[in-house]
């Protein structure tokens, strides 16, 4: 047996069964930071017969040293990171004897950081992908175990890109877990002089603004398509008009050219005064 311990949200957790199987889990862990998914997550770690671990927020201080001496009771040879919203303290890592490995919606190096999937879209990317490497004390910078690249079409949105990254998980997870057990886990150290890291993004980051080029415009509204907040404009009224859903490029053009002049317009006006 090969003790795992799991960090994920329901969405990972569904997907490590799915690939894995509940043999090796001694213990799942959610984040306090997504309460709403609290209840899906204990069920799904009842349903396989494991105890629930909850990671608090720091500052909590007494409940933080709690959760982490439970986690060093556990065991765990394996930290395995899937879909999960919280950083884990560096001095946790050395803890499981084999490795602490996550997996990362995103292309390594290059892709460092938050909203991976909705920035390759945003960018106009012709690939993103998955990749699993192992935890250090720095965001997305430890060697790689494994990587698998996707298409990005030119029709993808945020939504099927992401259904795609999301297929490929279980049969990588199967691969790395076999290697776990192998004792031969690969160390590849990523080329820092790529790495770029990516901020969060904001609502009000999906605000258009018609001089961009129409390309530019369509790759930032598939890439909010709900259930992201959405990209959106101001009209002439004044009233925010959200973009929540695919809208072919040929409309995008219709949009910039009826906004665009306005907006010329209006830069006229405001200069002569």
């Amino acid at each position: 047996m090969m003790r795992t311990l799991l960090w994920a949200n329901s969405l990972g957790i569904e997907g490590y069964l799915e690939a894995v199987g509940n043999n090796d889990l001694v213990g799942i862990v959610a984040a306090a930071n997504r309460p709403n998914d609290l209840p899906r997550v204990k069920a799904l770690a009842q349903s396989v017969g494991v105890p629930l671990l909850v990671q608090p927020f720091r500052k909590n201080t007494a409940a933080f040293e709690q959760f982490a001496a439970a986690v060093r009771r556990t065991e765990a040879e394996l930290f395995l990171v899937n879909a999960y919203s919280m950083l884990l303290d560096a001095k946790w890592l050395g803890w499981p004897a084999l490795a602490a490995l996550n997996v990362h919606t995103g292309l390594l190096p290059e892709y460092r950081g938050a909203n991976v999937l909705n920035w390759a879209l945003v960018n106009g990317e012709r690939e993103a992908g998955v990749t699993i490497h192992h935890l250090d004390e720095g965001v997305d910078t430890g060697d790689i175990v494994l990587q698998q690249r996707v298409a990005i079409d030119w029709t993808d949105t945020a939504v099927t890109l992401r259904d795609k990254l999301l297929a490929e998980i279980p049969p990588m997870l199967q691969q790395v877990v076999a290697m776990a057990r192998r004792g031969n886990l690969p160390r590849h150290p990523q080329d820092s002089s790529r790495a770029r890291h990516w901020p969060r993004r904001r609502p009000e980051d999906g605000l258009i603004d018609w001089s961009w080029p129409a390309e530019r415009i369509y790759n930032l509204i598939r890439a909010l398509v709900a259930p992201w907040p959405g990209a959106f404009y101001i009209d002439a009224d004044g009233r925010r008009v959200v973009l929540d859903r695919f809208v072919p490029l040929d409309e995008v053009r219709f949009l910039k050219r009826r906004y665009a002049s306005r907006h010329a317009a209006t830069h006229r006006c405001d200069t002569s005064a």
